[in-house]
């Protein structure tokens, strides 16, 4: 008689049917409430007991339950083997737990052409699924005793502040109720007198920024992105993600979380959870991702070499598996992008790049962090971005070191063996950092539009902007590089100082408005209402006859107060304009005053608007302003690329007759990039508008008519309620 098949286990069933049990029991992780402070401080989160890998996901909400349910306040947990290989002994009739962890890929040795066999690794189609049964700390003997994190309130709230800030939300304090609107990407929050303390004021916000991280420039989560109303099916997922979210931030940094609204979701988090196993793993592995996000927002995880070495190779926590399944690209660095102009991006989330370079060449579950220790490594050199590289020292495993660190900089692709930083290396780094600020500063006289400046820009400008490009740099350096880096920046300065000022003073011809059609005048910049001199770019022009090489002068106080008066001189073209209009521009008269010369008067001198292009008041030809535009396209051409995947094309608008309807998704001083399709953005000529410039995160339809483009805001495809927002 033939025996039975043995029927296959189903985990994930399990699984989902014990966190259900609990909830109808309201004792599952994110239902507890913690009243005990101190208790919720010494929260943290499940991980390997080991190798200290933190796990994420279904693994983690699993292990806290299991652990809450059985009384165990100790996070460690770790095989049969590895507790055996650390000399602890599992006690006998202990009953392990099983986590679940996906392996995307191996390596195997295969022979290349050359007849050598060598090391590759290989993508698993599909990945394929393990069990591992753990044992938990307080299963063992022989175990060290764990310290609990010490978290005192006030470094809490102090992390939580730092996270609000960094985050760049918009957050208003009014009324009685926390929540986030999705349609204004706002959050709305009490007085913080409101609540019974700080720590309870930081919780809320930090479970209301969970939601904010999934609008679509974020983590592009549907419960955000495709909200409808309040009750239903799909909002009580986001708020089911928002939840386990609480709990792994909460057991991250300490916060505690609010319990008191889930009676109201319940009944909606189990009916879904009931019909789809796989519902509370997707859950899971997105309050994951919300909790990862958040933390990134205030430090960049270290991972020491010796701590890299011992992770496990290839395999990643339990999460809900989809096809192409990549790192949101939704960023930090990246939202800024979108929201300032285009000199300061990427200022900040460096790293947050270059792990988005090595996930896409390494797949998601690479182990990735900074290396934290000088010893010497070997690898190979997989990404690189201004300020890092990246080296895959193992098969799924890379490190990000500092470019600072190195004596000479190694390529992407190269076998590099690295020693400890030197001295030497770091003043060579230095060096070329205030290099580098020379060639940027240089290089936007030509690449930005002054008018799309912020205030705080243009103030950064006043006080020199080489300097401010330098302090930028020196911002995320440790405080002696700073300081080195800081003192070298301005004994360079005043060196160059001084030669100006020798050159200043030599006798040279001056460039006088009849010149205008061969060389540049400066630009005056227009700000509330007042104009604002930029001393490194609004100056006097300056022309050597004979070389034709240009020098800027910076304008006299009585040439400002003539140019804000709207004074004239005999020797100036008079015109009737204003000079604090932004179309306007400032020039050198042989008196050193200052006039406003408009179009009109610029047509009088024979020079036709359409041949002079200001751009931070340089003059450029039309072969110069199509090399610009040239330019302007391969950047937004890239910046597709980061948004919607290496698939995505970027093409010029078709002036003549083009009809183009999407989101504004970024810009640069010449164009603003349209989004018409999931892989193809267009880019519109700013000069070709009708009126004012779309901005990045409006909606627009946008018609061309004989080469000129008219803009219209439109309702999005995905209609939101006005006045609806994602409460707690």
């Amino acid at each position: 008689m033939a025996t039975q098949p043995k029927e296959r286990r189903d985990w994930r069933q399990e699984v989902t049917d014990t966190i259900v049990d609990m909830m109808e029991r309201g004792v599952a992780p994110w239902q507890k409430p913690w009243d005990d402070k101190a208790a919720a401080r010494a929260l943290q989160m499940p991980h390997n007991g080991v190798t200290g890998r933190p796990y994420t996901g279904g693994n983690a909400l699993y292990l806290m339950a299991k652990g809450s349910a059985l009384g165990y306040d100790d996070p460690r947990w770790m095989t049969y083997n590895q507790a055996q290989e650390k000399g602890w002994q599992v006690r006998k009739g202990e009953k392990g737990t099983q986590v679940e962890f996906w392996q995307f890929d191996r390596v195997e040795k295969v022979k290349g052409d050359d007849g050598k066999w060598r090391e590759e690794r290989v993508k698993l189609d599909p990945p394929m699924q393990r069990l591992y049964t753990v044992f938990n700390a307080q299963q063992m003997d022989g175990v060290p005793a764990i310290q609990p994190p010490k978290r005192e309130e006030w470094q809490i709230n102090e992390t939580a502040e730092r996270i609000l800030k960094n985050s760049g939300a918009s957050i208003r304090h009014e009324g009685t109720a926390a929540y986030y609107s999705p349609g204004s990407d706002s959050i709305t929050m009490p007085p913080k007198s409101s609540f019974p303390s700080e720590v309870d004021y930081y919780g809320t916000a930090l479970h209301e920024l969970g939601h904010w991280t999934g609008h679509e420039s974020r983590l592009n989560r549907d419960g955000i992105t495709k909200f409808d109303y309040f009750g239903s099916t799909q909002y009580a997922k986001e708020e089911l993600r928002a939840e386990m979210a609480s709990v792994f931030m909460q057991a991250e940094i300490g916060l505690p979380h609010d319990t008191e609204r889930h009676a109201s979701y319940l009944d909606g988090w189990l009916e879904t959870l009931k019909k789809d196993k796989n519902e509370l793993f997707r859950a899971a592995r997105d309050a994951s991702k919300i909790s990862d996000y958040v933390m990134e927002l205030d430090r960049e995880k270290e991972l020491s070499n010796e701590q890299a070495q011992q992770l496990q190779q290839g395999r990643e926590d339990a999460q809900e598996l989809q096809p192409n399944d990549v790192p949101p690209r939704g960023t930090p660095a990246y939202a800024a992008k979108l929201r300032q102009s285009i000199q300061d991006r990427n200022a900040t989330g460096d790293y947050h790049v270059l792990h988005a370079q090595v996930r896409e060449q390494m797949g998601d579950s690479v182990n990735f962090g900074r290396l934290a220790s000088d010893e010497p490594i070997k690898g190979k050199v997989i990404a690189e971005t201004e300020h890092s590289i990246a080296l895959e020292i193992a098969p799924g495993q890379a490190v990000a070191l500092y470019k600072m660190d190195l004596k000479a900089l190694p390529k992407p692709g190269q076998q590099v063996s690295i020693g400890a930083p030197s001295e030497q290396g770091r003043e060579v780094a230095l060096d070329r950092m205030i290099e580098q600020a020379h060639e940027k500063t240089q290089a936007r006289h030509g690449e930005y539009n002054s008018t799309a400046l912020r205030p705080d820009e243009s103030q950064a400008l006043m006080q020199g902007a080489e300097q401010w490009e330098v302090q930028k740099q020196a911002e995320k350096l440790n405080p002696a590089d700073k300081a080195k880096l800081m003192a070298k920046s301005n004994t360079q300065t005043a060196q160059a100082a001084t030669k100006k000022q020798e050159l200043d003073s030599a006798p040279r011809e001056k460039a006088y408005i009849e010149n205008i059609k061969d060389h540049a005048a400066i630009a005056a910049v227009a700000r509330d209402g007042k104009t604002v001199a930029l001393p490194e770019l609004n100056a006097v022009a300056y022309v050597d006859k004979v070389s034709g090489d240009l020098t800027l002068k910076a304008p006299t106080a009585a040439a400002l107060q003539a140019l804000q008066e709207k004074t004239v001189t005999p020797d100036t073209v008079v015109v009737n304009s204003t000079p604090t209009k932004a179309d306007s521009m400032s020039f050198d008269n042989s008196t050193g005053d200052a006039a406003g010369l408009a179009a009109d008067a610029l047509r009088r001198m024979g020079a036709e608007p359409q041949n002079i292009e200001k751009v931070m008041g340089l003059t450029m030809t039309p072969e110069q302003r199509q090399a610009k535009l040239k330019e302007s396209v391969e950047i937004l051409q890239y910046d597709a690329k980061e948004l919607l995947g290496n698939n995505a094309k970027t093409h010029t608008a078709q002036t003549a007759e083009g009809n183009y309807k999407g989101p504004i998704v970024g810009q640069t001083a010449y164009h603003v990039m349209q989004q018409v399709s999931a892989t193809q953005t267009v880019a519109h000529d700013k000069s070709t508008f009708n009126g004012q410039v779309p901005q990045p995160g409006q909606h627009v339809q946008v018609k061309y008519d004989q080469g000129r483009a008219t803009a219209a805001q439109v309702a999005q495809t995905k209609a939101r309620p006005k006045e609806k927002a994602m409460e707690r």
